[in-house]
């Protein structure tokens, strides 16, 4: 055997064996399927017998021409022949690119892999470079550099490189230059051998990328993570939220024990912890860590066994609950006072679900106002029904058939108690709504109100009496209240006004004094329970139309928190008496006229300016006076900076603010939440139509309590038109509100006796 020959067939036999090993190490990293594990030990078994018989094979005979078209032309004998086609078909059926370049760069050989990477057929690839291949100009420099180094070294050159193909963009090859040595020890033609590590790349891609991605979660986690050794409890490894929440650096955690950051475990817990561990692979529960400057914070562990660097870790996430323990205190303390609430009020409290119509809840006043035990109504939650009179038994069967609906229902009926008595209830509901806008709860209370009842009937025969007293009246007689609705007119009253009887309510009649005077309103404010009579005088006409002066007496009736919820007032005719003072002012008027006139004479420029700002001056204060008195607060806002200014009364009316407190947003927030809307929108409306607002709603004071508050605002404008104040005046008309509940609820009273 030549020495050229031993070395090419050396060559080739180093290029079959690391064949060989990259088979093996293919199959070990993917999972391959039957087929193709069948093809691969085909391949293996035939790179072997080629392995074991080429040792044996002669030296061939030199061939005559520089070109040969395959591996069977390198070598004359036909014992080298049948070798070296052997060997041609190993090569022909690896997927690996194998191909022979000469000295001068020239294609000698090449298998069918390259010719499938290169897009060039077999036969048409001899004799060509590789700058006859469509291949990238960087790839062609770069192969004749290699090329170049072989022929020049002597030694084997590796390196990766892209390759374009027919079927993708380019794949990724780990190639070789080889030498093949001649006689005489120089290079005489190379061997290239390349081998596709795109699934390579991709696997190491895809572990870098998901070492990345577990890297970024496990140091960008909102909760901390510990990884702990099993055996010796030592920190392994912790984020950095692990190291922020217990007070230590990343560095100093690793130097400790999960019993440095524990409190202190009860030795039975713990074994269930372990336990449990052991057997499921993973355990949730709570407990309390320690920080460095032994603070506590309860916390909440995720805890799986992971194998870590060759050992066996815990992996604990570790979530702060404080915040939760917390908020289930609060829950509890909520729960209780909310038990002790409904357990101590008068009034029964219930609670049910209306979609399973059941009662889920029925306070223990339960028995004083329906007369039965809570367990009836748990039980069966149409045991109401029952106990129900039965007048009313078909009327709170249709509205307990509305609560089932969702809706809430205001209603009155009479129960029999177990020893016979019939009591009136007062059954208010209302629904409770969830996020999707459904009726999931009904919240209700009852109370028993037969005294009530009973005092409604005493006062209907108290009114029959009082009537026949005062329609036998010769003055006017009339009960209003303080909004100026009237609540009863005598027959005196109704020939006065040529008015028919039962018109009491026709909202044409006006008050005894005009609501419109700030005097009449100040003489009601003026009344108390010592002082409750006040005196006015009003022009009336008659129903022929004659102009009369009525005197009225009018007092006042206080309830029981000494608020003025009506008046009674009789009237008595003083025309005779105001046409006399009439004519007495007229003529002190002349008489005044005249020397007017003769004082006006008299007086300077200067005493008209002096007059003029005292009058002013004077006007200054009544208004102070009347604000006062009417308990007006006065307030401005500037509109541009959102700053205002308010009077005491105003930051009293909305329930003592301070003065560091004071503005449109603080003025906003006190509000009700139900009402800011609407007052933003009729402000903002205000100063786009140049006109005045006005609005009632409701405020929150600082004890949590709510008030009616009257606004009036008008709004100011610069030189250019441009909104720049807002100013008005703002009164609580709370106990007015009340008022008028109260006269719905008189009238209500009233309409039930008449009718």
């Amino acid at each position: 055997m030549t020495d050229a020959f031993k070395q090419q067939l050396t060559a080739i036999q180093e290029q079959a064996a690391a064949l060989m090993q990259s088979i093996s190490g293919f199959c070990q990293q993917f999972d391959l399927d039957a087929a193709t594990v069948d093809r691969v030990s085909t391949l293996e078994q035939a790179i072997d017998v080629f392995l074991t018989q080429s040792h044996a094979v002669p030296a061939p005979q030199p061939v005559s021409d520089p070109l040969p078209d395959t591996l069977n032309d390198l070598f004359a004998s036909p014992v080298d022949q049948q070798l070296i086609g052997f060997l041609d078909d190993i090569l022909l059926a690896s997927s690996d690119v194998v191909f022979v370049q000469d000295r001068l760069g020239r294609y000698t050989y090449s298998n069918v892999a390259s010719t499938e990477v290169l897009g060039v057929e077999r036969t048409s690839l001899l004799g060509k470079s590789f700058q006859d291949l469509e291949l990238p100009q960087e790839t062609v420099e770069l192969f004749n550099a290699q090329r170049e180094a072989v022929i020049e070294r002597k030694k084997p050159i590796s390196g990766e490189v892209l390759l374009p193909t027919i079927y993708q963009q380019s794949k990724a090859y780990h190639y070789t230059f080889s030498p093949i040595r001649g006689a005489d020890g120089n290079v005489e033609a190379i061997i290239f051998t390349a081998k596709d590590i795109n699934d390579r790349q991709r696997a190491l891609m895809a572990l870098q990328a998901s070492e990345e991605k577990y890297r970024f979660l496990f140091d960008a986690a909102t909760d901390a993570i510990l990884i702990i050794d099993v055996s010796t409890g030592v920190i392994l490894n912790a984020n950095w939220n692990a190291a922020r929440q217990l007070g230590y650096s990343r560095k100093e955690l690793f130097q400790l024990t999960i019993d440095d950051i524990e409190a202190p475990m009860d030795s039975a817990y713990r074994t269930t912890i372990y336990q449990r561990l052991e057997r499921d692979g993973d355990v949730v529960f709570e407990h309390v860590y320690r920080r460095k400057n032994q603070s506590e914070i309860p916390v909440e562990i995720s805890a799986q066994i992971i194998e870590y660097e060759d050992r066996l870790a815990i992996q604990s996430f570790v979530r702060d609950i404080t915040e939760r323990k917390q908020t289930e205190g609060e829950l509890y303390q909520s729960e209780e006072k909310f038990r002790q609430l409904a357990e101590n009020i008068r009034e029964l409290f219930w609670l049910c679900d209306p979609i399973l119509e059941r009662y889920i809840y029925v306070s223990p006043a339960c028995e004083r106002v329906w007369g039965y035990d809570s367990e009836y109504f748990y039980e069966n939650p149409f045991f109401l029904l029952e106990i129900v009179h039965p007048d009313d038994r078909a009327f709170v069967e249709h509205n307990m058939g509305l609560e089932s609906s969702g809706n809430g229902v205001d209603m009155e009926y009479r129960i029999i108690k177990p020893n016979g008595d019939v009591r009136w209830v007062h059954d208010r509901s209302f629904p409770v709504i969830n996020s999707a806008g459904e009726a999931y709860r009904l919240v209700g209370i009852a109370e028993d109100i037969t005294e009530r009842k009973q005092a409604e009937t005493a006062l209907r025969q108290s009114e029959a009496r009082y009537r026949a007293i005062v329609e036998d009246q010769t003055e006017l007689v009339c009960r209003w209240l303080p909004d100026g609705t009237f609540c009863f007119v005598n027959e005196a009253f109704c020939r006065f006004f040529d008015l028919q009887i039962g018109a009491s309510h026709d909202p044409s009649l006006v008050l005894p004094f005009s609501m419109d005077c700030q005097h009449g309103k100040d003489m009601l404010k003026t009344v108390s329970r010592s002082n409750p009579v006040f005196t006015t005088e009003q022009a009336e006409r008659t129903a022929k139309g004659e102009l009369r002066w009525l005197q009225w007496t009018n007092r006042a009736i206080f309830d029981d928190r000494n608020q003025v919820i009506e008046v009674q007032s009789v009237g008595c005719d003083i025309t005779d008496r105001k046409q006399a003072e009439a004519a007495t002012h007229r003529l002190n008027a002349e008489l005044e006229q005249r020397v007017a006139i003769r004082t006006a004479e008299l007086r300077q420029i200067n005493d008209e300016l002096v007059t003029e700002i005292v009058e002013r001056k004077q006007a200054e204060r009544r208004l102070n006076l009347v604000l006062q008195a009417a308990k007006l607060g006065s307030w401005e806002w500037e509109l541009e900076t959102g700053g205002m200014l308010g009077s005491e009364q105003f930051k009293a009316n909305l329930g003592s603010l301070a003065d560091a407190e004071l503005s449109a947003q603080t003025f906003f927030e006190r509000i009700h939440s139900d009402d800011q809307e609407q007052v933003r929108q009729l402000m903002q409306q205000g100063v786009q139509t140049h006109t005045d607002v006005e609005t009632e709603c409701r405020c929150v004071w600082n004890d949590g309590s709510t008030h009616w508050i009257w606004i009036f605002g008008r709004p100011t404008y610069n030189s250019a038109g441009k909104p720049v104040k807002l100013s008005g005046i703002c009164l609580d008309i709370t106990d007015r509100k009340r008022t008028e509940q109260a006269l719905q609820a008189s009238q209500s009273k009233l309409n039930e006796l008449r009718s």
